[in-house]
């Protein structure tokens, strides 16, 4: 099995050198504008950002990274989404960083598969197909994995908006009963009041501060929230400011609403862990039962002439 695993890592490495002739042969390369028009334009020189053997390997991976990264971006998803779902987490990274990350753990996941493979290939002596397989599985798991914390992130908060949203409306409207507008309660709340739906408010202030109009924020924040309710709320302040409709009524209305759908939520989820109560009573407890009511008469039985 050594003579097969150093034959197929030998054939790698050829493979890899033969596509690296062909992709520098002159007949593949494609004449490049900027190359050709740099030397007829007078423009100081950007200072090199590193020299040695870490810059040189940048510079030489860097076309191939970039490839790799827009192949992969196509192949799991347009930018629009990803771009939506980034801001449905509140996630800071761009949609190149979410795709790099996403390429490290792939690559992690790649580097692991691998070594436990050699592994397993020097120790039980599994074949090629299988190490390949495994190879492979541990690479999509890692990309799969990324994808999977977002989504995770993005329920998280969901969840934890979904919490803090009916007390933050109940104040709001508080202030707008009051007699303040909308956007100095908002900036009441953001004084004296921590949360995810409060950093949204002060996102919303900043832009409202730097010259948008306050329907333009409103629905701003109804794209980055992932929640439907608040997306409702951002829409109903905003058609109540440039109508002039009461504020202090739809805000404790949709308070409510977001109160009864937490409690059919919260029924929901009871009554599927009722169901999934009964696995441990019928397949652990329930047969312990049987075994403690049937073992004293077999006991009799044996005993018995």
């Amino acid at each position: 099995m050594t003579h097969y695993l150093a034959s197929f890592l030998i054939f790698t490495a050829l493979a890899c050198g033969m596509l690296l002739c062909l992709q520098a042969s002159p007949w593949n390369r494609r004449p490049d504008p900027v190359l050709r028009i740099d030397p007829y334009v007078k423009r100081r020189t950007k200072p090199v950002a590193g020299e040695g053997l870490g810059a040189n390997l940048r510079v030489l991976l860097e076309p191939w990274l970039t490839r790799v990264r827009n192949w992969y971006a196509g192949a799991i998803g347009d930018r629009t989404h990803l771009e939506k779902r980034l801001r449905l987490a509140g996630s800071p990274l761009t949609p190149e960083q979410f795709r790099r990350t996403q390429l490290i753990t792939a690559g992690a996941g790649l580097a692991c598969g691998t070594l436990l493979a050699l592994l397993l290939a020097l120790t039980r002596g599994i074949g090629f197909t299988r190490s390949a397989a495994l190879v492979f599985c541990f690479c999509l798991g890692g990309a799969l994995l990324r994808e999977w914390l977002l989504s995770a992130q993005i329920q998280r908060r969901s969840r934890q908006m979904l919490r803090e949203f009916p007390a933050l409306v109940d104040m709001l409207a508080l202030a707008v009963a009051a007699g303040e507008t909308p956007i100095a309660a908002m900036e009441r709340l953001t004084r004296i009041c921590r949360g995810t739906l409060v950093d949204e408010f002060s996102h919303v202030l900043a832009r409202v501060q730097a010259g948008d109009p306050v329907g333009r924020a409103l629905a701003e924040l109804a794209d980055r929230t992932p929640l439907e309710t608040f997306a409702r709320f951002a829409q109903g302040v905003a058609i109540s400011l440039e109508r002039g409709t009461p504020l202090a009524a739809v805000l404790r209305a949709q308070a409510k609403d977001v109160r009864e759908a937490a409690q059919r939520e919260l029924m929901e989820t009871a009554g599927k862990r009722e169901i999934y109560m009964l696995v441990p009573v019928v397949f652990c407890i329930l047969p312990l039962v049987v075994i403690y009511a049937i073992f004293p008469a077999i006991a009799v039985l044996r005993i018995g002439p």
